[in-house]
């Protein structure tokens, strides 16, 4: 079997692959594949029939203050006569060998299902999260900024974005394709809109909407994109923005971290989760992961990982991991102290979960000492994404 890009044939043939495997028309799939670019596209081939095939957005993932090379794995499928049959997994086998070989040390990928995918490797690793508010309660009114409307164009929001990804973990730095995605709306009547809070050319947060209108008032809300502050004035006007709605809009609607600072600045923190999903991360290339994550400034630690991985040699031994002054570098050798299998680092490495927490989960086995220091190198904010690919 032959895993390739796909001549313009099988890209038709992988579009109604595609629309039956998730339920869309056809027009989707060639707005899905403008937006990827179809030199991204991976089908599997036997003997001129189409078995399968996959979608990559290359991406990047900020952990620790740095942005690291991230495929973004998106409309793995195959025909439904012929699941559960391997071709999935070795689809998703070839294309980590294929980062691996290219430089894209991560792989992050939202699951239909998680068991296959944890077969090669892939472990929950951060949230998407979309939360509900009354407008009625958010009870701030005071403009202190200026507010601009701006074309929806991702220069206008680049910088901002970029500064609440450089202070969180998993956010994006989003390609062409995933900024088109922000901007298209739910429904054509609906367009979004985009603001600038602040200064135009220095501004201090963003807020990139729409509005849903069904028939029953008590259904309508905001739906917001996504949105940023980075100052206290801006958190107060983007809530009386917000807040100015509440007379046609009962509810307000965003997708934020699991816990949201915004939140502290509402008169009533009485959000409710409309749901929590995961997303899953493999790493391609563990040393160079590694070395590309930032880590905390103040912690100089030395850790000695023995990782298992049956997939990929190159990831599979004892490596010496030195961090200092938010930086790593990473050796083979050491003694193996810490062991643990690929699936297993991808929380740990992305802050989602810590040694200690894995190690009650029996997914590490370390001193306590160890597990400390482990602790302490991959500490940081629980890793989230405002987003689905």
């Amino acid at each position: 079997m032959q895993f390739r890009q796909p001549t313009a044939t099988e890209i038709s043939e992988l579009g109604q692959l595609a629309s039956q495997t998730f339920g869309f028309p056809q027009a989707k799939f060639a707005l899905t594949v403008e937006r990827i670019g179809a030199e991204n596209l991976r089908v599997a081939v036997e003997d001129g029939k189409l078995n399968g095939g996959l979608a990559v957005y290359r991406l990047e993932q900020w952990l620790g203050g740095r942005a690291i090379p991230m495929a973004g794995v998106a409309l793995v499928c195959v025909p439904p006569t012929t699941r559960a049959g391997g071709t999935g997994r070795w689809m998703m086998s070839r294309l980590l060998e294929e980062l691996q070989a290219t430089g894209t040390p991560l792989a992050t990928l939202f699951p239909s299902t998680q068991v296959p995918y944890r077969r090669v490797g892939f472990e929950q690793a951060g949230t998407w999260n979309q939360f509900q508010l009354p407008l009625t309660q958010i009870g701030r009114q005071r403009r202190l900024v200026q507010i601009h409307e701006v074309p929806l164009e991702a220069q206008s929001f680049h910088s901002l974005a970029t500064h609440r990804a450089s202070i969180s973990n998993g956010n994006l730095s989003r390609s062409p394709g995933i900024w088109d995605r922000l901007f298209a709306p739910t429904d054509p009547e609906h367009p979004v809109r985009g603001y600038l809070l602040g200064d135009r050319d220095n501004p201090e947060g963003y807020i990139v909407f729409e509005q849903s209108m069904p028939q029953r008032i008590e259904d309508r809300c905001l739906l917001v994109r996504d949105m940023y502050a980075r100052t206290g004035k801006a958190t107060e006007t983007l809530w009386a923005f917000l807040h100015g709605h509440r007379s046609i809009f009962p509810n307000l609607r965003w997708y934020g971290p699991p816990t949201d600072p915004l939140l502290a600045a509402t008169e009533e923190a009485r959000a409710i989760p409309v749901f929590n999903d995961r997303w899953m991360v493999r790493m391609a290339d563990v040393p160079e992961a590694l070395q590309q994550r930032g880590y905390p400034a103040g912690v100089k630690e030395t850790l000695d990982l023995e990782v298992r991985d049956e997939l990929i040699p190159g990831n599979h031994g004892r490596f010496q991991l030195r961090v200092s002054e938010g930086n790593a570098t990473v050796t083979p050798g050491g003694d193996g102290s810490v062991r643990i299998d690929v699936a297993a680092l991808a929380p740990l490495f992305t802050s989602f979960l810590s040694a200690s927490n894995l190690q009650t989960l029996g997914r590490i086995t370390a001193s306590d000492q160890e597990l400390q220091r482990a602790d302490a190198i991959f500490a940081g904010p629980e890793p989230w994404m405002p987003e689905k690919f």
